[in-house]
């Protein structure tokens, strides 16, 4: 197998075009130099740990590596593409996450919001709690603006995402026998952590700022919520890449990406 390299456009067309789950972005940078900001759905692999965890990488999905400038991730997409059993395409991010001018996420996923056991169960039960958190929100921001042109982006995001806890209810029942109906239970899951990890008092306390521009506050913080939903989910899909389950949270991270576009979409209609 070889490798090949891309260019940033090339990086932000391909993830636009493609489904989660033929994907995976690896940062190879090191601990410190991810904080400070990766590229949302990636996973960090620092490369000199590659050796020790080659069998995290899937072997039927494309691999695409990045570092800060492109050599490092060149050096770990070479020695992927000269090992046998990948069936996926290898790529290198040419020129690095320095070429890059999209968004970047400060922090790790907060995936310590989840069970550390990997408990399916337990983690689909809190998936659908961040859910709902994200539904009040937006019904929160629906109250406030519900009646402004600008606001009909929001009414389908936020329906959407109770489409979302279904899914994941669904999902639930394979793990959990003797649940409750499905609108009992979303009444009883906590609500006060939102998709991505926020804080809901928080959100809501940004909300309520004075602001001349509702339409961008509310589309920014919408943006916030849905690029570390994206974040999280992907990486969740990847802490638990030998159960079914993955195929759940790619499938919710697809659907957080549809998000990211349509409130980009609206964001830009409010600056016009």
């Amino acid at each position: 197998m070889s490798m090949r390299d891309i260019t940033a456009a090339e990086l932000r067309a391909l993830q636009a075009s493609s489904k989660e789950k033929s994907y995976l972005l690896v940062d190879v940078r090191n601990h410190d130099e991810y904080h400070k900001g990766h590229l949302a759905g990636a996973v960090l692999l620092p490369l000199h740990d590659l050796p020790e965890r080659i069998e995290e990488l899937p072997q039927d999905r494309d691999i695409i590596f990045y570092c800060r400038t492109g050599v490092r991730s060149r050096a770990a997409a070479t020695a992927l593409a000269n090992l046998p059993g990948f069936q996926g395409e290898v790529l290198n991010l040419n020129g690095g996450i320095i070429e890059w001018e999209g968004v970047t996420l400060p922090g790790q996923p907060r995936l310590h919001l989840f069970p550390p056991t990997n408990n399916q169960a337990d983690s689909l039960l809190q998936a659908m709690s961040l859910e709902r958190g994200a539904a009040k929100v937006y019904d929160s921001m629906l109250a406030r603006y519900g009646d402004m042109d600008w606001a009909a982006t929001l009414k389908s995001m936020a329906a959407e995402e109770v489409v979302h806890a279904r899914l994941l209810y669904k999902a639930l029942q394979q793990y959990q026998e003797h649940l409750p109906a499905f609108e009992e239970l979303y009444r009883q899951v906590p609500d006060d952590l939102i998709e991505g990890g926020f804080s809901r008092e928080n959100i809501e306390v940004e909300l309520a700022r004075p602001d001349g521009a509702p339409c961008r506050v509310v589309y920014e913080l919408a943006l916030a919520i849905e690029y570390s939903a994206y974040d999280l989910y992907r990486s969740l899909a990847q802490r638990f890449r030998q159960d079914v389950i993955a195929e759940v949270f790619l499938g919710i991270a697809q659907a957080e990406k549809m998000h990211l576009r349509r409130a980009a979409e609206a964001l830009a209609r409010c600056q016009r």
